[in-house]
């Protein structure tokens, strides 16, 4: 499983920027079951995001939900 936000603005803790081609670097050992892409409405808090379930918008901040299973 993997839950991680993506196109954020890198910061000192934190100075990578994330897409959705984050899930290449675990194939070929692994295929994607789900993937699913939120929109960020509530800062900190990744879990009310994904209870809410807000529309992604292109290229801005978002949080990207995929369940992988090994091949």
């Amino acid at each position: 499983m993997i839950i991680t936000e993506i196109h954020h603005i890198p910061t000192l803790t934190e100075p990578h920027r994330l897409d959705r081609s984050v899930t290449d670097l675990f194939f070929p050992e692994f295929t994607a079951e789900s993937v699913r892409v939120f929109g960020i409405r509530v800062r900190d808090d990744l879990y009310a995001n994904l209870l809410e379930g807000a529309p992604y918008e292109q290229d801005h901040p978002g949080l990207l939900c995929v369940r992988m299973s090994k091949r």
